[in-house]
């Protein structure tokens, strides 16, 4: 074999690996993230350093990949057929009776199936698996090439700026919250995150997302103080709570006057300085039923108020109260302390939410909801029985059924049963429609 053919056959191979380079640095930088390149900062701040700028400019970069990608794959393409040419007159210099077709498409596919292997797949493999350390790895190389190719590069990112203004694409978020959500769900299956770390920040993604009327404590539940309550009156009622603030009304939740707090009571109290309960009280806050908690914790935080009374549609009836507390709770669960009783077969969620055990009683459930259906109800069945026969197939997590103006939704199976839901009761005081909600009527 001659040297030009030697010759030939090294330039072949050096095309290959820098195919091969291109292919790989575009997977590494695509999969690589900013968090994970921060993780190596110590060890190598400067190569740390490049990765983050190469990131900010990467449709730069990119068009730099893609540019010098052709160049080599299409420099191959003329090295394979120069060197098949060489073959062919060689052959038929030596008396073989080879068609030239024959060469050609020999050598063709031999340098399809070494640009599919050896230029995409093998390096494009690597650097997924390892995205972080090959970027670092090959960003100085990659800055290198961006220079020698930057005439070329630029003019490319001309046109692309200039395509880009004629048809106006959409900016869209880099991950959007269902994505972001299906993350972290991926994360808690990997063992990347635990049960709790998981719940933890998908309550958040949420958190933003919940209304008043999904937390609030309704007024049945209210505890509250009467204006003109006996001093004895206020010390008992203090006594059988646990609550730190309380209402203070004239004759009905929906004439409140103001906010006790039991320490300035037991304050006035144990001193003899208590006069009268309207001295003690504080300005009560009043919010709506759509408010937005997470603009609303920060409402209440800065104004130093931990409890808020809630109004109806209307704005004349208080149906219930809210608290930071509540806010608290949807983001890391239930908060009970040494004076609470902690049934956690039947737990109240706030709103009309209720979460329990699927061994309950159907009976004893709407018992404990105070929900009394219009028909006769299946007494002699468990709760995860009932959603078993609703949802006729075997019950799967965050599993869903609508029965009249009840929503059941599966919390948690076990042995393909229902061991833990949530049901919420449609109330038309406290559930607001959305907009352009269309009524349906259905039947118990």
């Amino acid at each position: 074999m001659d040297p030009s053919s030697i010759g030939l056959i090294v330039v072949y191979f050096l095309l290959v690996l820098c195919s091969a380079f291109f292919c790989a640095v575009e997977m590494a930088f695509s999969s690589a993230t900013k968090i994970k390149f921060l993780n190596y900062k110590e060890k190598a701040p400067k190569k740390v350093a490049l990765c983050l700028s190469i990131q900010e400019k990467y449709n730069f970069y990119l068009i730099t990949l893609l540019v010098g990608s052709n160049i080599v794959n299409a420099a191959l393409a003329a090295v394979s057929t120069i060197f098949s040419v060489r073959v062919y007159n060689a052959m038929h210099a030596a008396g073989h009776s080879v068609a030239e077709a024959t060469v050609t498409t020999v050598a063709t596919a031999v340098t399809t199936i070494v640009i599919f292997l050896f230029c995409e797949t093998v390096p494009k493999r690597i650097a997924k698996d390892r995205s972080e350390e090959a970027a670092l790895l090959l960003a100085p190389v990659l800055k290198t090439v961006s220079t020698v190719l930057y005439p070329v590069s630029i003019v490319f990112m001309t046109l692309s700026h200039l395509l880009d203004r004629m048809i106006k694409p959409e900016r869209e978020p880099t991950v959007t919250e269902e994505e972001l959500s299906e993350i972290i769900e991926s994360s808690e299956e990997d063992g990347v995150l635990d049960e709790d770390q998981s719940d933890l920040l998908q309550s958040a993604l949420t958190f933003s997302d919940t209304r008043v009327a999904d937390v609030l404590t309704l007024r049945d539940d209210v505890v509250w103080l009467d204006i003109h309550s006996e001093k004895e009156d206020i010390l008992r009622k203090i006594r059988e709570t646990k609550y730190s603030r309380l209402p203070v009304c004239d004759g009905s939740l929906d004439a409140p006057v103001g906010i006790l707090m039991a320490t300035d009571f037991l304050k006035a109290y144990i001193l003899g300085s208590y006069t009268r309960l309207s001295r003690l009280l504080r300005k009560p806050y009043f919010t709506t039923l759509d408010a937005n908690i997470d603009d609303l914790k920060t409402e209440m935080s800065g104004r130093k108020q931990h409890l808020a009374l809630v109004k109806d549609k209307t704005g004349t009836a208080i149906v219930g109260v809210v608290t930071i507390e509540d806010f608290l709770e949807e983001l890391v669960g239930e908060i009970y302390d040494e004076s609470d009783t902690v049934d956690y077969d039947f737990v109240k969620l706030g709103g009309k939410y209720f979460e329990m055990s699927g061994k309950l009683p159907l009976t004893e459930v709407c018992r404990r909801m105070g929900y009394y259906p219009g028909v006769p109800i299946p007494v002699h069945k468990t709760v995860s029985t009932w959603a078993l026969e609703k949802l006729g197939k075997i019950p799967e997590e965050d599993d869903e059924f609508e029965v009249g103006d009840l929503t059941v939704t599966v919390n948690e199976t076990e042995n393909s049963r229902v061991s833990r839901l949530t049901i919420k009761i449609s109330d038309p005081m406290i559930d607001l429609p959305e907009e352009n909600e269309e009524e349906e009527d259905s039947e118990i």
